[in-house]
C-alpha cells in the first residue's frame, strides 16, 4: 500500500514539474505580446538601468567609433547623419534613394540609423542631434559591439532554424531580426504594420519567442483541421 502511494506521488510530481516547465516558458493565450518594435530585449536586461544618464557622448562621435570598429571605417564626423529613420524619411520627403544607410537593427539589434551624406543641406535636415546613442556608446566602452554582432546572429540563426521547421505559408525573413506573417491572423500579437505586411520583432525575450512559436504551432494545428 505505501509502495503504491509512493508511486502515485512521484506521478503526480513528475507530473506537476513537467506543467509548470511547460507553461512557465510561454504566456498564456490571453496575455498580449508586443512585437511592434525595433528594441533588442535581450541586450536591455544587460544594459545599465541609468544608461542615458550615464551615457551622452555627441551622437555622431559615437557613430565614427561604431563605424571603425565594426567596418574598419574611417569617417569625418561632419559628414555623419544621426536618426531614427534617415532612410524612410528621405525617401519620403524626396521620391529618391539614400544609399549607405546603416540601420542598426541589422547589425546590434537596436534601432536607429547612420547615414554618411556629403550634402551639408541634406545632412543638416536628416540629422537628429538629440537622438541618443548611449546603447551604442556603452557597449563600445564595454567592447562588446562585435560580441553582441555575432551573437545577434547566432541567436537570430538559432531561431530562423526553429520557425522554419514549422512550414508555415505566410511567415517569411526581413532584414535584420524582422519576420513577416502576412495572411496570418495571430490572436493577440501586436505586429508593426510595414506598407500593409505585418512585421514582428524576433529580437524579443525567450519567454516571448517561445510563446510566439506555440501561437504559430496552434494557427498550423487549426489551419489543418479546416483543411480536412
Amino acid at each position: 500500500m505505501y509502495i503504491t502511494i509512493l508511486v502515485i506521488f512521484i506521478i503526480l510530481a513528475v507530473g506537476y514539474v513537467w506543467y509548470v516547465t511547460k507553461y512557465k516558458k510561454c504566456y498564456d493565450d490571453e496575455y498580449i505580446m508586443n512585437l511592434d518594435d525595433s528594441v533588442n530585449k535581450v541586450i536591455n536586461v544587460l544594459a545599465p538601468k541609468d544608461l542615458n544618464d550615464k551615457y551622452n557622448e555627441d551622437n555622431k562621435n559615437v557613430s565614427v567609433k561604431l563605424l571603425s570598429v565594426l567596418f574598419n571605417l574611417s569617417v569625418d564626423p561632419k559628414y555623419i547623419a544621426v536618426g531614427e529613420k534617415i532612410k524612410e524619411n528621405f525617401e519620403k520627403a524626396t521620391k529618391k534613394k539614400l544609399e549607405g544607410v546603416i540601420k542598426l537593427y541589422d547589425y546590434l539589434g537596436i534601432p536607429g540609423e547612420i547615414a554618411i551624406v556629403k550634402n551639408e543641406k541634406v545632412r543638416n535636415v536628416l540629422h537628429d542631434k538629440n537622438y541618443s546613442l548611449a546603447c551604442v556608446e556603452w557597449l563600445l566602452e564595454e567592447d562588446l559591439v562585435k560580441i553582441l554582432y555575432e551573437k545577434t546572429a547566432i541567436l537570430l540563426d538559432s531561431r530562423w532554424k526553429t520557425i522554419d521547421e514549422l512550414e508555415i505559408k505566410g511567415v517569411s525573413k526581413g532584414q535584420g531580426g524582422y519576420m513577416y506573417i502576412d495572411n496570418l491572423d495571430i490572436p493577440n500579437l501586436n505586429f508593426y504594420n510595414e506598407n500593409g505586411r505585418k512585421r514582428v520583432n524576433m529580437l524579443c525575450t525567450i519567454k516571448e519567442f517561445e510563446t510566439l512559436v506555440g501561437r504559430l504551432k496552434t494557427y498550423l494545428t487549426l489551419n489543418n483541421m479546416i483543411k480536412q
